[in-house]
């Protein structure tokens, strides 16, 4: 028996993304048969029991890191972890926490766990094999890849092992696979077409821009909506009467039309009646004329008969329906009269059985593209609220990026605005020293006040000036140098005496050890001089000098100083950024520990153990190869998806879209919210008292497509045009019997041997001439007659007969 989580709080999709550092990695959680529970305990302690699958138990570490919020405890006393976390002790001593208790920080921009592999920022994988794949040249993936194997592109989501989704598409299900702006939600359902969707396990959309509804359904042509095969249809119901001439059309309308197509062969027939009554009153007791009449009145019955029994025309009776040109080509029904289009009304919702060829009305497709696309906005939602909390740390590093935060900071946007360093923290030097020794500052603009640091560029400057003025100096020492020692040899050569030398380059002091020149003025220190400089201009150079080079120490100490103190205050931030993310690390780590095979546990959803999809607070897809997408959405049939709030699907084969919709009827399809599908192969789109229009339905092409209300309209139009020639029709008729009534009545009472007669007729507004020659032999014992009767519309019949008396 498997052991019972009960979760006390739930979490949603998104918190199982962002579950970290709730658990100390020094801990696992294991299963403890004597109470039935997953604990946490020391990684050094031993399950108890459930040592028949390590994928079991992986599964079932999964469930209890993810979605255990509250276990049974068997005993009270209280307990804490070495991270502080607080629990309480069962009867083996191992103490049980309760992770709802811990906050769930996000875990970054980027995610991989259980063998995933995340290639690009804002993007998930999770599960053994799972991967996304990097958006285009410039571009941020934002994939989600949850299970075995699954692969998510730039701007998708994949859900489920095997699962393949691409760019700007989504993938729910085993083997689900969705083309680039396409959704396929069901074990190995296929969106390939272009813009196309696939709901249900099986359904292939190969068509751009197609809809493929419900188990094994096929949508392979351009536009299109299907909701079975070739060979295996489903009804559509609960749809309501379309209005527009792209609406479908239901069984109603199409009973509708039969009524008023019986009405109009009813009436043609009264009047045909009438016609044959008149013809038979007449004249009968001429030969000539009632063999016409009779041979007119025989076929006008015959044809009545047929028109009244539905066995001759394009519109005819077979069994309890009606067919329309059965017998001859064409494979289109135009209803168009010469007003127009026309509407067919009151056909009733056709059967989407297998094997059904009836048409379907407005009602009975009326919402499926508004729900697809609700569907599609509640899936993007969800992968909305899976970057909010990305969003949220890419902004913060946004801000440290562009010094608005931190103790590196920029006071306020420009060119010229001063950088700050530490500006709110105290300390008197910042240190740029790293692990290899000292570090070079540069990009450090020339100081301007006595507390700005000096560039290379200003001491360069400064050392340069003063080595000019150490030559100067030098030069000066060196020449009076040379004049002591001209006064010396001087004083030497002439006993004390100031002399020159011969050639009077030179003056030479007697003294032995030099002599001192005293109350010499100061000479002129400027370019070309060739005065003599006194003590008193020497010290006040050096002076200078010394005061220079101080200031330049001192201002130089005071910019390191800054420098250091502002690589202190970074040090510090690069401290604290490196803590949270070894922190953050520790914290996948963890997650790693408890996702294997792409299979994860818990009430905000992915993929249960059994490898089914479900994504939702409280989802559950436990029938064989099932997915459920939504809060409370259930799948238990086997093959059966359910996307939407509270949604179910119950029954074998059978997909339920859009909220508190139920499909419970063997492959049936429910769309759109609250809809019920109760039938056996069949499709709704809405409930008894809430039925939708089935809008945007495109001329049906093949014996099984839906036809739309413009369809309809055109084979009322067609059946109104027939019905309308066919009355004109029966009054020409009539209209011509009338005048060859006439002619034989004009020449009854003649004798003679040779009779000619004129008749006229006419019939609600078609008239028609009528003549006839009749001759008498033998005394009147033989006759010969002919004629023939014409109408105004061209119509143009002829008799001839013959009359014997003995």
């Amino acid at each position: 028996m498997k052991p019972k989580i009960r979760p006390s709080k739930v979490f949603s999709f998104h918190s199982l993304l962002s579950i970290g550092g709730f658990m100390n990695q020094s801990f696992r959680v294991i299963f403890q048969a004597a109470s039935g529970t997953y604990v946490a305990v020391s990684e050094l302690t031993k399950s108890k029991g459930k040592t028949k699958s390590s994928r079991t138990v992986r599964h079932a570490v999964v469930a209890a890191v993810l979605a255990l919020g509250s276990v049974s405890a068997m005993a009270s006393e209280s307990c804490d972890l070495s991270d502080g976390t607080s629990g309480i002790k069962n009867s083996d001593g191992i103490c049980v926490i309760d992770v709802s208790q811990s906050p769930l920080p996000g875990i970054g921009a980027r995610y991989a766990a259980g063998g995933g592999t995340a290639s690009d920022a804002n993007s998930v994988a999770i599960g053994t094999g799972a991967r996304t794949t990097l958006g285009a040249s410039g571009t941020t993936g934002t994939g989600v890849a949850v299970g075995l194997n699954s692969l998510a592109s730039q701007a998708s989501v994949a859900i489920g092992p095997v699962a393949i989704a691409g760019v700007n598409s989504v993938a729910l299900g085993n083997s689900a696979n969705a083309e680039d702006s396409s959704v396929a939600v069901g074990t190995l359902s296929i969106a390939s077409g272009a813009t196309s969707a696939a709901f249900g396990r099986g359904s292939h959309a190969t068509g751009d821009s197609s809809v493929a509804l419900g188990f094994g359904s096929v949508a392979d042509r351009d536009n299109s909506v299907s909701v079975g095969t070739a060979t295996a249809q489903r009804q559509i119901t609960n749809l309501a009467a379309g209005t527009a001439a792209t609406d479908a059309v239901n069984f109603g309308q199409l009973t509708s039309l039969s009524t008023t197509t019986a009405t109009g062969l009813s009436t043609a027939q009264s009047n045909i009646v009438n016609n044959t009554n008149s013809i038979a009153n007449l004249s009968t007791g001429l030969a000539t004329t009632n063999n016409n009449v009779t041979i007119n009145t025989t076929s006008l019955s015959t044809l009545s008969s047929q028109i009244n029994s539905g066995g001759v025309g394009l519109v005819q009776v077979a069994g309890a329906g009606l067919t329309v040109g059965a017998l001859a080509g064409g494979t289109s029904v135009d209803f168009t009269g010469t007003a127009g289009l026309r509407t067919l009304t009151g056909v009733q919702a056709g059967s989407l059985a297998a094997g059904s060829t009836e048409a379907v009305n407005g009602a009975q497709l009326s919402t499926s593209n508004s729900n697809i696309t609700t569907n599609t906005t509640n899936i993007s939602a969800l992968t909305t609220r899976m970057g909010t909390a990305e969003s949220n740390i890419n902004d913060l590093a946004d801000q440290i990026g562009s010094g608005t935060v931190g103790l590196v900071q920029q006071a306020a946007a420009g060119a010229n605005v001063a950088l700050t360093v530490g500006a709110n923290t105290d300390g008197t030097e910042v240190n740029f020293a790293g692990t290899r020794g000292a570090r070079t500052l540069s990009g450090v603009a020339d100081g301007v006040a006595a507390s700005d640091a000096a560039t290379f560029g200003q001491l360069t400057t400064t050392n340069n000036n003063v080595a000019a003025l150490d030559g100067r100096v030098g030069i000066a020492e060196t020449n009076i140098t040379a004049i002591n020692t001209t006064l010396a040899d001087l004083g030497a050569g002439l006993n004390g005496a100031v002399v020159y030398n011969a050639d009077k380059s030179a003056v030479a002091l007697g003294g032995v050890n030099g002599t001192l020149i005293n109350n010499l003025a100061a000479g002129l220190v400027g370019a070309g001089s060739m005065q003599a400089v006194n003590g008193g201009q020497l010290f006040s150079m050096k002076a200078d000098l010394d005061a220079q080079l101080q200031n330049i120490i001192d201002n130089a100490d005071a910019a390191i100083g800054i420098i250091g103190d502002r690589l202190d205050g970074l040090t510090g931030v690069v401290g604290e950024q490196g803590d949270k993310l070894n922190d953050l690390d520790d914290r996948v780590g963890t997650i790693e520990t408890g996702i294997a095979d792409g299979t994860i546990g818990g009430g905000g959803g992915g993929v249960n153990p059994a490898g089914n999809a479900q994504v939702g607070v409280g989802a559950d897809a436990s029938g064989k190869n099932s997915s459920a997408i939504g809060s409370g959405a259930v799948a238990s049939g086997e093959n059966s998806t359910a996307v939407g709030a509270n949604s179910s699907a119950t029954a074998k084969d059978s997909t339920a879209l859009g909220a508190d919709s139920k499909a419970t009827g063997s492959n049936s399809v429910a769309i759109g919210a609250g809809s019920v599908a109760d039938r056996d192969n069949s499709v709704s789109f809405g409930s008894a008292g809430n039925e939708r229009q089935l809008t945007n339905i495109a001329d049906g092409t093949a014996p099984t497509d839906a036809v739309n209300k413009r369809q309809l309209d055109g084979a009322i139009a067609g059946v109104n045009d027939r019905i309308d020639r066919l009355d004109t029709r029966v009054d020409e008729m009539g209209a011509m019997s009338s005048a060859q009534a006439q002619m034989a009545m004009s020449t009854a009472g003649l004798l003679g041997n040779n009779r000619l007669g004129v008749g006229i007729g006419a019939q609600n507004g078609q008239s028609a001439l009528a003549l006839g020659y009749q001759r008498v032999y033998g005394q009147g014992t033989r006759t010969l007659s002919f004629g023939g009767a014409a109408s105004t519309r061209g119509t143009v019949s002829f008799g001839a007969g013959a009359g014997f008396a003995w």
